[in-house]
């Protein structure tokens, strides 16, 4: 006959089992979220290479227009994404704060993996110049060592940036160790007694009542990453939406509209303004500057509506705007760029020189300006002197100009 197994031995057998099926839970999920991390970490590690490859070799991808040269390449960080950035300069030199970025593609990390960029580089965005090694900051041009984190359930790593722009990565432990697998110690069973009974009563079996098992495996939980501020040292903008037709009748106004945030850590007050971008300050729509009501504070929205005239010359046009402090600099992220397309539209008739009369049957749009797109326009009832003054802009300074109605 074969020998039966006892109840303890199997209760001894199922807590072994389960210490051993736990451990190698804690063991497969440590070993696949460390593969996440470092391909996330070669991503991120390319990126970097990208941008500063990019920079040596003097790539343009959006600094074509206008005679804009190329002022650096840089990726921007974020606790859960990085944006690839192309710095466009009319002029060269520093601070590189002062000069629009315009971005070039945004990367997020995978949600589901429990990865965080954290702590965030200093500084940041990390941009590398067109020449030379060195990697500098957004604020003022100036060399120095960087690095950024990624990590999950104590694991990292770690991709650094040397003062002579050697990129290197490397994996890191942190200082929080992830949670392991803790198994309930298993009781000991209590061995069955026999409890003596009065020879005059029914005699009692022994009993006992063992224990069963309570060794639970607990899964690993994602090291706890702190919040990360949503502002940017200094001044610094971030392009939300806007409205704008990607159709237009030529010389027709149009009311379009952009939203800004302020992603720096400085109130907006006149005169921070929308100016026109793609290329810097130009006068395509007649309209270079949109301004502010009030103040925006930091991580406050704006919407800027204001008023363009298409051109008067049928064709595609860029539109594209950006946060300028007048007088001192340009920057911050600037709106997607809409190419818009002109087509013809009612005919415009000359009705008046300079500081002459415009007559007009009934109510009509009259535009006063300089061929071919130095207008600016409004609705006029019977008449209206062509000059400045009744007009109360100058679109053309220094040359003169004529009066036209549709």
């Amino acid at each position: 006959m074969k020998k039966a197994f006892t109840l303890i031995e199997v209760l001894i057998s199922l807590g072994l089992l389960s210490i051993l099926v736990g451990s190698g839970i804690a063991v497969s999920y440590k070993s696949a979220q460390r593969q996440q991390i470092d391909q996330a970490g070669k991503v991120i590690q390319s990126a970097v290479e990208t941008a500063r490859t990019n920079a040596l070799a003097g790539k343009r991808v959006n600094c074509t227009a206008g005679g804009q040269k190329l002022a650096g390449w840089g990726i921007y960080f974020e606790r859960d994404q990085y944006t690839l950035l192309e710095y466009c300069a009319p002029l060269t030199g520093c601070p590189f704060e002062d000069v629009g970025a315009s971005p070039v593609s945004v990367v997020k990390l995978d949600s589901k993996s429990n990865l965080t960029l954290y702590p965030l580089p200093s500084p940041n965005p990390m941009i590398f110049r067109p020449q030379g090694l060195g990697m500098y900051s957004a604020t003022g041009c100036v060399p120095g060592n960087t690095q950024l984190l990624l990590n999950g359930n104590g694991y990292g790593k770690e991709v650094g940036v040397s003062l002579y722009g050697r990129i290197t990565a490397m994996a890191v432990a942190l200082a929080t160790p992830a949670p392991t697998v803790v198994p309930t110690p298993i009781p000991t069973p209590v061995p069955p007694t026999a409890t003596p009974v009065p020879p005059t009563s029914t005699p009692v079996p022994p009993t006992a009542t063992p224990v069963p098992p309570t060794a639970t495996p607990v899964p690993p939980t994602a090291t706890p990453v702190p919040p990360t501020p949503t502002s940017f040292p200094g001044k610094h903008a971030t392009f939300v939406s806007q409205s704008v037709p990607t159709t237009m009748n030529m010389s027709n106004i149009y009311t379009v509209s952009v939203t800004m945030k302020n992603t720096g850590n400085t109130t907006w007050v006149d005169p921070y303004r929308l100016g026109s971008w793609n290329a810097q300050d130009n006068n395509t729509w007649a309209n270079t500057r949109a301004f502010i009501t009030g103040s925006v504070v930091p991580n406050a929205q704006y919407t800027f509506n204001f008023n363009i005239t298409a051109p008067a010359v049928i064709g595609t046009y860029n539109f594209q705007r950006n946060m300028v402090q007048d007088g001192v600099a340009w920057f911050g992220l600037p709106s997607t760029n809409v190419s818009v397309s002109v087509v013809t539209g009612p005919a415009w008739t000359q009705c008046a020189t300079e500081n002459t009369t415009c007559n007009v049957t009934g109510t009509q749009l009259v535009r006063y300006g300089k061929l071919p797109s130095s207008f600016t326009t409004k609705s006029v009832t019977n008449s209206i002197f062509c000059s400045t003054a009744s007009f109360g802009i100058d679109p053309a300074p220094g040359q003169s100009k004529i009066c036209y109605k549709q």
